[in-house]
Parts: C-alpha cells; structure tokens; sequence
C-alpha cells in the first residue's frame, strides 16, 4: 500500500515537473526569436557604421537613412514572421 502511494506521488511529482519545464521553454523560445531579431539590428547598423557619407551608393543619397531605417525595420518584421510561422511566437 506504502509503495503504491509512493508511486503515484512520484507520478505526480514528475508531471507538475513536465508542466514546469514545458512552460519554461516556451518563454526561453520568445526571448530568444526577440534577442535574434534585435541582433539583426546590431549587425546592420555595425556593418555600414551609419557613416552616410562614404558608404554603398544609396546611402549617400537623400533617402540613405530612411532606406537603412526601413531595412532594418524589414528585417525584424521578416525575423519575426519567421519566428511566428515556425511556431516559436
């Protein structure tokens, strides 16, 4: 009778343990689609500096920093449809 409480309370034990550690991935898999996407603002704006001036040719027009803005804010929203449609959102 002793072993079989033990049992179902070791059974129990390694569920509520399940559920904790399910719900903990799920909030490691949202941190790190957003930490991902952010990065890819960082390697952007590390990769042409945003010097305007002696950059790739569209920079250097007037456009140039609505044109890295835009591309930046595509590359986020590209990320994060990825993210959502892999099912990590």
């Amino acid at each position: 009778m002793l072993d079989t409480y033990r049992d179902l309370l070791t059974g129990t034990l390694d569920v509520y343990l399940s559920a904790v550690s399910n719900r903990l991935n799920q909030v490691v898999n949202r941190l790190t689609a957003f930490t991902v996407a952010i990065g890819a603002l960082a390697v952007v704006t590390g990769f042409y500096g945003m010097n305007f001036e002696r950059t790739w040719p569209p920079f250097e027009a007037p456009w140039g920093v609505p044109f890295a803005l835009a591309l930046m804010a595509t590359a986020v929203g590209g990320l994060l449809w990825a993210f959502r449609r892999a099912g990590w959102l």
